[in-house]
């Protein structure tokens, strides 16, 4: 997933030979149409390098997928973020797709459209808008198949605290908020989900606010990503206060659908256990590495454990 502080841009002699490098690469490919086409990096990932390349007739976004990442939450899945590009792309629900190589230099890359704008940072109504539009897609085939019962979600926040190494007395705190996994409501109407919809990946620019990074999408619930954007963690993951009272409600009408909101009241401590579970286990990792995102999950995991709280105090 996204996570501060991001890459930013390296004027260094070194970075300048890398970008020549790749730049090098995209043309014996064919890529860009232009040979006076430059390309720099830009701030805009954490896991992958992220670069712009302007030139005539092109203004794409080269994303170079870094090898070796396992992340049970949020994994790296570069053919499937090309095929959500260019599934999603000409209905105006994600930047139009240019290109994936699957092998430059040793690593997959993928071109798109640059999508010009700011991170979303106010008017919830205007995502609940976008993700109904999103979620009324029919699915294609050939994207990972996401848990969507209770049962599943449970399994997969399991997956993720067997990598947890030590955090007893916060594990424990933890398990006392796991909700009891009891009946399923009725199946959900499936549909293609982003998993990952925080503010950072949510830009807002000429044509509304557009899902970018769709690095991990898959089949599944749409309320996933319902409570993905609603999660307090989520929102501290992206320097972003948790939602207001009246800012989830804004989004929930928006969204305009009783039925995801009925398994939303189901579902919605499920993937919050999870999301917890996943941030005790990054605080964990990175304790000694880097202090500072280890803050930052730490203050994600309280603010979403205060949630798992209130629900449960809700019945």
């Amino acid at each position: 997933m996204t996570e501060h502080p991001k890459s930013a841009a390296d004027p260094s002699g070194r970075q300048r030979s890398e970008n020549a490098q790749l730049l090098a690469a995209l043309r014996r490919q064919g890529l860009p149409p232009d040979g006076s086409a430059r390309i720099e990096l830009i701030p805009g990932g954490f896991w992958n390098r992220v670069y712009r390349l302007r030139g005539a007739g092109c203004d794409w976004v080269v994303k170079q997928f870094a090898l070796g990442v396992t992340n049970r939450m949020f994994p790296i899945l570069p053919d499937h973020e090309a095929r959500a590009l260019a599934s999603l792309g000409p209905l105006a629900l994600a930047p139009g797709f240019v290109a994936f190589l699957p092998d430059v230099g040793g690593a997959p890359v993928l071109i798109y459209e640059y999508y010009p704008g700011e991170a979303w940072r106010e008017n919830a109504a205007m995502v609940g808008e976008y993700l109904a539009r999103l979620h009324r897609v029919t699915p294609e085939h050939g994207f990972r198949r996401r848990p969507t019962s209770a049962r599943g979600i449970l399994d997969n926040a399991e997956e993720i605290l067997t990598d947890l190494q030590g955090a007893a007395d916060d594990r424990a705190a933890l398990e006392a908020l796991r909700p009891p996994s009891g009946e399923d409501s009725d199946g959900p109407a499936v549909a293609l989900v982003h998993t990952d919809c925080g503010p950072d990946n949510l830009i807002v620019g000429p044509r509304g606010v557009l899902l970018i990074d769709w690095q991990c999408p898959g089949i599944g619930d749409p309320v996933e990503d319902i409570a993905c954007f609603v999660s307090p963690a989520i929102q501290i993951l992206n320097a972003h206060p948790p939602l207001s009272e009246a800012q989830r409600a804004d989004f929930f009408a928006a969204y305009g659908s009783a039925s995801c909101m009925h398994r939303y009241m189901h579902l919605g401590s499920f993937y919050h256990f999870r999301t917890a579970a996943y941030c005790l286990l990054r605080r964990e990792s990175l304790r000694r590495s880097d202090r500072d995102r280890a803050h930052r999950y730490a203050r994600a995991f309280d603010a979403e454990c205060r949630l798992l709280e209130r629900l449960h105090a809700a019945g």
